[in-house]
């Protein structure tokens, strides 16, 4: 007798059904999990709406949350203020007018753990369409140790730019002391005057004011200098602020002259009026003018070549400030040239080669630029760039 064969139930043939239809998407939802768990960057997911479909174990170590804590919600979760409040309206902005704000390789921003600290991070954004599933990719990268490294350098480099400022200096303190001691012992002339007219009985007010006022102008013009010579080596944090380059190239000249007394070299300043004022840190931008000034003439003494290093001002084409310092000594061999701005290259015999390493460092550091050529007469020229201030505020006195 042949049997009939078994018949499945029809619930049962349903279920076997969709096992086989459902089986290649979890497959595929199983390795886009894995791949997204074996990336070393932070990657997550999120909906239309903003809602968080995927969260790797990089962004779990990295923002401090578990995949199950933010599944489902906003991501603006993993933001600060004020961007927390304004990501959904940059996705809705996209979603209906194609307004490119939120897609992008490589921004930095700033992301929120779960304790409520910050830390930047470099991110990027794309999107994705797969059938019916729509949504956006967020690559996040802790930045923490480049800004770190970022500072140290910097810290680095303003006390490399402090020392060559304190090395500069104090080649020029015998020239700064002799300058001081003039002020200094006319005040004591003056007020020994006083004594005199005092003890002779012969002190009339007008003769008294007269004296009291010659030691004034002399106290100014001693206070001058140290002034200028106390601003030149201070120590601590850089601060910018919007200045006049001429003044800041005039108050160099000021202590330049001073160390030219009875020397045949000579300063001349070419300064054009009304260029745009420059942001910076004035003691550091002072410190490259410095150098450059110093570095022409001692070429000139050495050599016994020319006797003038001329220090030019100048609007560029971009509406910055250029600063060309051109000597007439004899100029730079194109070996030296080339790498002019490596540290440890120098010309001196005594020389660290440190100091155009560090102006061009300074330089770099306020969106500038230093650069070389040989000067038509055969001398050296040097040209530092400054972008203009792009604030509203005027120049300091």
């Amino acid at each position: 007798m042949q049997r009939e064969p078994l018949r499945q139930h029809p619930c049962a043939i349903a279920a076997t059904y969709t096992a086989k239809v459902n089986a290649p998407v979890t497959a595929a939802h199983d390795r886009l999990d894995a791949l997204l768990n074996a990336a070393v960057d932070a990657i997550v997911l999120i909906d239309p709406r903003g809602h968080i479909t995927r969260f790797n174990r990089a962004a779990e170590s990295l923002l401090g949350y578990t995949a199950a804590e933010v599944l489902g919600e906003n991501v603006r979760l993993l933001m600060p203020a004020p961007y927390r409040d304004e990501h959904d309206g940059y996705i809705h902005r996209y979603l209906h007018t194609g307004e490119q704000r939120i897609i992008g390789i490589g921004r930095e921003v700033t992301a929120c753990r779960r304790d409520g600290s910050t830390l930047p991070i470099n991110l990027s954004v794309g999107e994705f369409r797969s059938g019916e599933e729509h949504g956006f990719v967020g690559i996040l990268r802790d930045i923490s140790a480049l800004h770190a490294a970022t500072r140290e350098a910097e810290a680095l480099r303003e006390r490399l730019a402090h020392a060559g400022r304190l090395g500069l200096m104090g080649e020029m303190v015998s020239g700064i002391a002799h300058e001081v001691n003039q002020p200094l012992t006319a005040i004591h002339n003056y007020a020994s005057a006083c004594r005199r007219l005092l003890a002779n009985g012969n002190a009339k007010p007008e003769a008294l004011a007269e004296v009291l006022d010659k030691i004034a102008r002399q106290a100014e013009r001693a206070g001058q200098v140290i002034r200028g010579l106390r601003g030149m080596i201070r120590a601590g944090d850089a601060t910018r602020e919007t200045v006049s380059i001429n003044a800041l190239v005039e108050e160099v000249s000021r202590l330049v002259e001073l160390d030219l007394r009875g020397m045949p070299q000579r300063l001349l300043l070419d300064l054009a009026p009304a260029l745009s004022p420059v942001r910076v840190d004035g003691v550091q931008i002072q410190q490259v003018v410095m150098n450059l000034i110093r570095n022409g003439l001692e070429a000139m003494r050495e050599s016994k070549t020319g006797e003038t290093v001329t220090v030019e001002t100048r609007s560029d084409a971009a509406q910055g400030v250029e600063v060309v310092v051109r000597d007439q000594g004899p100029g730079l061999t194109a070996e030296v040239a080339e790498r002019l701005f490596e540290p440890f290259v120098t010309t001196k015999t005594k020389g660290m080669g440190l100091g155009l390493s560090i102006c061009k460092s300074i330089m770099i550091a306020h969106g500038g630029e230093l650069q070389h050529r040989r000067a038509p007469n055969g001398g050296a020229e040097f040209t530092l760039r400054l972008p203009a201030a792009t604030d509203e505020e005027e120049p300091a006195p």
